[in-house]
């Protein structure tokens, strides 16, 4: 079997494992990971924080990103652009985040100030499936793959504890999460085994 078919097949078994959740329970699963994620002291210490606006049955991350609005932190969300890249946006208004590609809710650019990969401390990474090796498996539209080569902040995939595994399949070139927090705890990258 090829890499391409088994990630296909690896993404289909874990979309049928997501939708099979109840509402109620992925609810419950995004708030319990993010109460652990605002334990994380990379969390703790970023000024700005790259977000993102769930998808369908992802793990939600809007508790997390309310508090860290609450502590005074900037909060900034992607937005898919041409060539398949992420433009990143801090909103200036409630109304500054609209339905946008693929359905979901994106920053509106005229109603944001535009932010450079640099600026951003934190990630917190989407995903279909993380690692305990701290590996990922995207949608396969590898918009945050050309991100991450981009940033220098601390990379955290954000996800339920089914989305976990021994790893993924990834190429060679994809890049590892630092850290990966569910709805059961954060598994830190070994490199980082201080913390």
């Amino acid at each position: 079997m090829s890499l391409f078919t088994h990630k296909q097949n690896f993404r289909k078994e874990v979309k049928a494992c997501l939708s099979s959740l109840p509402l109620g329970e992925r609810q419950a699963r995004s708030r319990a990971a993010a109460e652990h994620l605002l334990k994380l002291p990379a969390f703790r210490d970023a000024a700005c924080i790259l977000g993102y606006m769930a998808m369908g049955a992802e793990c939600d991350p809007a508790f997390a990103l309310a508090a860290a609005k609450e502590m005074g932190k900037r909060i900034v969300y992607p937005k898919c652009l041409p060539e398949r890249q992420l433009g990143l946006y801090l909103p200036r208004s409630k109304d500054a985040l609209v339905p946008g590609a693929y359905g979901i809710f994106e920053p509106e650019p005229s109603l944001c100030e535009e932010i450079a990969p640099e600026e951003i401390d934190l990630l917190i990474l989407p995903g279909l499936a993380f690692g305990r090796d701290m590996t990922r498996l995207g949608r396969g539209a590898g918009y945050y793959d050309r991100l991450l080569q981009r940033v220098s902040a601390w990379k955290v995939g954000f996800a339920f504890d089914v989305q976990l595994f021994d790893t993924v399949p990834v190429e060679e070139w994809d890049e590892k999460a630092d850290a990966v927090v569910t709805n059961r705890g954060i598994i830190v990258n070994s490199v980082y085994s201080h913390l």
